[in-house]
């Protein structure tokens, strides 16, 4: 994922695109959406084109919903050429996405978690596409593991709740005297 206000020269959407074209080798189940609009939009819709991945770039256009679309995305790769602070890169942490961005363009200020990864942008593309692939599987591996705890957590303490609420009521059964008559004759 990637929000820049504009499609412009200093977004470096045309080094994006072949960060994104490099990880569809390998992953040809991804999706780049691509959140804003700008005097370059065109010339991107045309290279995602050229470069045979325009099936599977999102062209968003502007929203003032930036957290909901942030919630849906994996990570957020940032690679701009420069950034008076950046702070959609705030942004993106604050929505917990792992984050990739220009090393010595951004300042270290916007980093507020461990979820950036700061990449020279002299690195060939194909290194970013390495560190995104990378980082993002682990973290897969993270979520499935921590998913596959909290379900053995939440059936264990199903399975010890269940247990209890039949001992309460088995207590209770015995002590408890159901009034035949509370309610007249409607029972």
């Amino acid at each position: 994922m990637h929000y820049g206000l504009l499609f412009n020269y200093q977004k470096n959407h045309e080094y994006l695109l072949s960060i994104f074209r490099a990880i569809l080798r390998i992953h040809p189940e991804s999706v780049l959406l691509l959140v804003g609009a700008g005097e370059n939009q065109k010339h991107v819709e045309i290279l995602a084109k050229e470069y045979g991945i325009a099936d599977c770039v999102i062209f968003y256009g502007v929203t003032n919903d930036i957290p909901a679309v942030m919630m849906a995305m994996d990570v957020f790769v940032f690679p701009s050429r420069f950034e008076g602070f950046g702070n959609v890169l705030i942004e993106a942490q604050a929505c917990g996405l792992k984050c990739f961005a220009s090393n010595s363009v951004i300042p270290k200020a916007v980093q507020i978690t461990k979820n950036v990864t700061w990449i020279d942008l002299d690195e060939p593309y194909q290194v970013w596409a390495e560190k995104i692939l990378s980082i993002a599987k682990r973290e897969n591996q993270t979520n499935i593991q921590n998913m596959c705890n909290l379900l053995f957590f939440l059936i264990y303490n199903f399975k010890i709740f269940t247990t209890k609420i039949k001992e309460i009521k088995a207590q209770t059964s015995s002590k408890i005297k159901t009034p035949k008559k509370l309610f007249g004759d409607t029972m």
